[in-house]
């Protein structure tokens, strides 16, 4: 007698346990509204009905009354929005719900878009999150993307704020910068927030070589992951002088010009000094000296700016009233 009894305890045991799994299985709400087409609410629904399931989380059999569904659509409360969840018999040992808008809009330019507004509601302990997707001229997988990932921002958003997912990133040596997730969050050593499942992190430090991990963490727990970077064997270049040559170009322009001006001087000199054209002349050989000087002293100045050191002075000429000024300007 007690040996058929215990293999009938074994099945009911069994059988309880079961039970309760499937009863705390189904612990979320999917509420899909919104103005859009049917068939794009339907693209997006199915799409978030996946990425919540690939998130951990299994939606309830039971559907909820047209009413109950209007009342977390419309829900009116910002603070705790919680409160919206109906007590029915539907909705016992729900701990969430995932609210999603399916609206169209146009952008200014005329052009379809699809406005998907998702909000999650955790009922204990208390929490929501709300994130939207603009998708403007999507075709079915592109409505399909945006739910998933409107999804997968928000549990990972909630994960992060319940705190009880940790990770602790450490490098040797440390203050390294570091990149979780494809996120820039300063530096090593740090202790984070995060959620549960597959990381990403990339360490990096100058004069050291960077290293990427990929690593999990479970939930409730907190993962370590240290990074002992090693130093990179690619020298920095040293650093060219900078050349202090002077410039060609100033000198060349200076010795044409003032070989034009030369030229231009002796022209005019030599018609101010003909004798059967003084008159017509009168002031050529005023102009000629003086232009012929200003020629003389540019051509001079340009040769010297060719051959002179850096740190040297540099002569200067000026026209004045009644003549010409030359000098030097530099460094003496």
């Amino acid at each position: 007698m007690p040996v058929r009894r215990i293999p009938i305890a074994l099945i009911l045991a069994f059988a309880w346990l079961v039970g309760i799994r499937s009863v705390r299985a189904e612990t979320s709400l999917l509420v899909v509204g919104g103005n859009a087409a049917d068939h794009e609410r339907a693209t997006v629904t199915g799409a978030i009905e996946n990425a919540i399931r690939t998130a951990g989380w299994t939606l309830s059999a039971k559907p909820l009354s047209k009413k109950e569904s209007d009342g977390l659509l419309k829900c009116p409360d910002s603070k705790s929005p919680w409160t919206c969840i109906p007590a029915s018999p539907n909705t016992k040992g729900i701990r969430g719900a995932f609210v999603v808008s399916v609206d169209a809009s146009q952008s200014d330019a005329g052009a379809s878009v699809v406005v998907i507004t998702a909000k999650m509601i955790v009922v204990d302990p208390p929490a929501f999150t709300i994130r939207e997707r603009y998708c403007e001229h999507c075709a079915d997988d592109k409505l399909e993307e945006a739910g998933q990932e409107l999804v997968t921002q928000l549990t990972r958003e909630l994960a992060k704020r319940s705190g009880r997912t940790v990770v602790v990133i450490k490098s040797i040596p440390s203050s390294a910068t570091l990149i979780l997730d494809g996120e820039h969050l300063g530096g090593t050593d740090a202790t984070l927030n995060t959620f549960p499942g597959k990381h990403t992190a990339m360490v990096e430090k100058a004069g050291y070589l960077s290293e990427t991990r990929e690593f999990v963490v479970e939930e409730g727990k907190t993962a370590e992951v240290t990074f002992a970077l090693r130093k990179s064997p690619i020298k920095p270049l040293p650093m060219r002088p900078v050349s202090t040559a002077p410039s060609r170009r100033v000198p060349i322009v200076l010795i044409s010009a003032g070989g034009a001006f030369a030229l231009f001087g002796g022209v005019s000199l030599y018609q101010g000094l003909r004798d059967d054209a003084k008159f017509d002349y009168s002031r050529a050989t005023a102009v000629g000296v003086t232009t012929g000087l200003i020629g003389l002293a540019a051509v001079g100045t340009g040769l010297y700016l060719l051959w002179r050191k850096p740190d040297a002075p540099v002569p200067t000429a000026s026209v004045i009233p009644g003549g010409v000024s030359l000098g030097l300007s530099g460094a003496f």
